[in-house]
């Protein structure tokens, strides 16, 4: 009885201080957010690179990333097992929680295995992800995609030692909002459209 009752009142106090915590994540400061991942605030300048579309049209970073409106970036292969199956059904559900607002939000998923990962394959996993909208694939040769991952702090040497990590920089904003670590859709939804006691 008296741990059941022990755990309710942890329940119910986390249930007590999430609009505060929410309202910290507001906070241009880096913190830690929650046990698991992190969220800071960074200015990245990003190179003029050619990448390749998932449906094999060729992009420049340049007019990728030239847009007044929200972006999230992250950084993935098609192959893994662990973290990119979980960051990319997260960004799913980020569309989700948008709602009407994710169509003004754009998603760049760069693959970090571009030898592997062809724009079929990425077209292919796009759909498995029920990716759509404004939330393109992209591939590249190798020296435009670790010069790219090397621009947002992203390059670990080997595909297998990337970390979760979303990238957002707000609508209309010049700075970008890193979590680095496993997040939820709810956290991440809240950073491109903030709505008071989520």
């Amino acid at each position: 009885m008296h741990t059941y009752f022990g755990a309710s009142l942890v329940v119910l106090a986390a249930l007590v201080v999430a609009p505060t915590e929410a309202e910290e994540m507001q906070d241009h400061s880096h913190h830690h957010v929650a046990p698991g991942f992190t969220r800071s605030v960074q200015t990245y300048q990003i190179p003029n690179l050619q990448l390749v579309r998932d449906d094999g049209v060729s992009v420049s970073s340049t007019s990728l990333f030239d847009t007044q409106q929200a972006v999230i970036v992250s950084f993935i292969f098609t192959s893994c097992t662990a973290v990119c199956p979980v960051l990319t059904a997260t960004l799913t559900q980020t569309r989700k929680r948008l709602g009407a607002e994710a169509d003004r939000v754009r998603i760049v998923s760069v693959s970090i295995d571009p030898d592997y990962d062809t724009p079929a394959r990425l077209s292919a996993y796009a759909k498995q992800h029920k990716a759509s909208g404004d939330w393109r694939f992209f591939t590249g040769n190798r020296e435009a995609i670790v010069t790219l991952q090397k621009a947002f702090n992203a390059f670990r040497g080997d595909k297998n030692n990337h970390v979760p990590l979303a990238l957002i920089r707000p609508a209309g904003k010049s700075y970008w909002v890193r979590y680095e670590g496993f997040t939820s859709a709810t956290v991440l939804a809240n950073e491109i459209e903030p709505r008071s006691g989520s």
